[in-house]
């Protein structure tokens, strides 16, 4: 009798790890499949300014289509889906751009024949910032240092290399994080009418505008990720945004390993 009973549960176990597996499969063929012609993928490593980007863009169809609604974070995913993760078979109701869809992929041959905007930032900055992203989050496994981190074959420069190497030859227009800094409407108005969009230049200032970094500062303080328990400490996903960062936190032995992987990967970007 009792052996039945240990029978029963563990057919009651695997049967909920073959539900949950078979819908993570799902959710991801949704998030895969739905991939359409028409969309325009926009890539980076994390940490480069995707999520700027993103509130950009979301806050132009706000402004033509959604009365001026305030963009969040969790209208920014619920507009402007992540490639693998939310539903791409869902119909695109917006007319005022096409669906940008959000990605941290390197090349993939399921991105061919799509037209793409790469945004990039120095390598050094960009560990500082993921570094100090992953320090924080509460479902992380946080980096034992800043030294271990930017080593890592998942995380670190090397992985941050090997990205950019799958996407030099393949975006169709590429921005740079310090750009973005400079000239930031510039650098976005040029690169969407590289993509072939007509795009209204009044309302994509004011969009700029709204998502200007202290802008998002403060609406993250009210409806961001600190609300839902994201980091630790109440900490936000907005730190600094400022470049050359990485002079604070390189060592000689860290700067000899950078350029290292610049002679080896032979990227034109830095």
């Amino acid at each position: 009798m009792a052996k039945n009973i240990v029978i029963v549960y563990l057919d009651i176990g695997t049967g909920n790890v073959v539900r949950n597996r078979l819908g993570r499969i799902i959710v991801y063929a949704k998030g895969v499949l739905g991939l359409s012609k028409r969309d325009i993928v926009l890539v980076s490593f994390p940490k480069s300014g995707n999520t700027w980007v993103r509130f950009v863009i979301n806050n132009y169809i706000s402004l033509s289509e959604l009365n001026g609604k305030i963009v969040t974070f969790s209208s920014l995913d619920q507009v402007m889906p992540e490639f693998g993760v939310n539903d791409l078979l869902k119909p695109w109701p917006y007319k005022s751009m096409p669906r940008f869809v959000k990605t941290h992929w390197a090349w993939n041959p399921l991105f061919a024949g799509k037209k793409s905007l790469l945004i990039v930032r120095d390598p050094r900055d960009t560990m500082v910032s993921y570094y100090n992203y992953r320090s924080k989050q509460v479902s992380a496994v946080n980096p034992e240092s800043f030294q271990t981190f930017i080593r890592d074959k998942k995380f670190g420069l090397e992985a941050w290399f090997k990205h950019l190497k799958s996407w030099e030859k393949k975006a169709t227009c590429v921005i740079r994080y310090e750009d973005l800094k400079r000239d930031g409407l510039k650098e976005i108005s040029d690169s969407l009418q590289k993509l072939s969009l007509d795009i209204n230049t009044e309302i994509l200032s004011m969009a700029f505008d709204n998502a200007a970094f202290d802008k998002l500062k403060a609406n993250e303080q009210i409806h961001g990720m600190s609300k839902m328990n994201f980091f630790s400490g109440g900490q936000m996903f907005f730190n600094k945004g400022k470049t050359n960062q990485w002079v604070e936190y390189f060592s000689e032995r860290d700067l000899e390993y950078y350029q290292e992987l610049k002679s080896k990967y032979r990227l034109n970007a830095y």
